[in-house]
């Protein structure tokens, strides 16, 4: 609820998982019960698509939750106990939702993604875009993957995904875009949120633009910490956030902000 700018009002739901899932892995830290566990997992991104959210899971792929699955669960006083008591009752360390995974895609080659956003393709076909975190001492050539997604929301083998390698400003030697934290992509023109470069204003994060088959890409000034793009369709906005809690810095460092697409186009 946005009614009031001064006053926004919102609630964390827990991702879980089936205890049953090849990825379940115990922890001592809190007290498992039946049925479910936690999704623990680097969550590097979070899309939206006909009811369902996908999140970019850095060492397999992608996970996917169904938004009519919420549940609501039992108060723990103790904050500890997650999954089903033996009288039945579900726990979620005092979250009042839940919401289970109902699927996955394991990726050949999905570590690291870190993002995950949708946007189109050259046909300007719906596509889930992802993007590598990739350091310039890891050998590797960062890129950004298209998976084509039907309108039921599922990520489909045809047509095959898209593969792009951009390319940095000259500051960047017009080399592969390195520290990638979010992308966005439409039509031949890739954005991506990257980190790690020189200072400026407090702030190692830019903005990278990249046409297909250019030279190099170009950059802008932005924000400190900042991780995934979301657009929104109707309004023309480019959304991102930044990550960095209050305690890293000594003041409130975490925002979420809008600009115009089409001054970065």
């Amino acid at each position: 609820d946005i009614t009031d700018m001064n006053n926004i009002k919102y609630r964390h739901i827990l991702l879980v998982q089936d205890k049953n899932n090849r990825f379940y892995k115990e922890d001592s830290a809190y007290t498992q019960l039946g049925e479910f566990g936690p999704v623990r997992i680097h969550a590097g991104g979070v899309a939206y698509h006909n009811q369902k959210i996908y999140v970019a899971s850095t060492g397999l792929g992608v996970r996917v939750f169904d938004l009519n699955k919420i549940i609501e669960v039992s108060g723990d006083a103790s904050k500890n106990r997650l999954g089903k008591e033996s009288d039945g009752t579900l726990k979620a360390f005092n979250y009042r939702y839940i919401l289970p995974q109902t699927g996955f895609y394991d990726i050949d080659g999905a570590s690291p993604y870190s993002c995950i956003a949708l946007g189109e393709g050259t046909a300007s076909e719906k596509r889930f875009w992802t993007g590598q975190y990739i350091t310039s001492s890891d050998g590797r050539t960062p890129k950004v993957y298209g998976f084509p997604v039907n309108a039921q929301g599922e990520i489909t083998q045809n047509p095959l995904p898209e593969v792009i390698q951009p390319k940095d400003n000259e500051t960047g030697n017009n080399g592969p875009v390195y520290n990638m934290q979010g992308v966005y992509r439409k039509g031949t023109t890739t954005l991506m949120a990257v980190t790690g470069k020189s200072k400026y204003q407090g702030s190692t994060a830019r903005l990278v633009r990249y046409y297909d088959g250019a030279a190099n890409g170009g950059r802008y000034r932005w924000p400190h910490g900042a991780e995934d793009l979301y657009y929104e369709q109707n309004t023309g906005y480019l959304w991102n956030l930044t990550e960095y809690e209050t305690s890293k810095y000594g003041s409130d460092n975490r925002c979420v902000f809008a600009v115009r697409y089409a001054d970065y186009d």
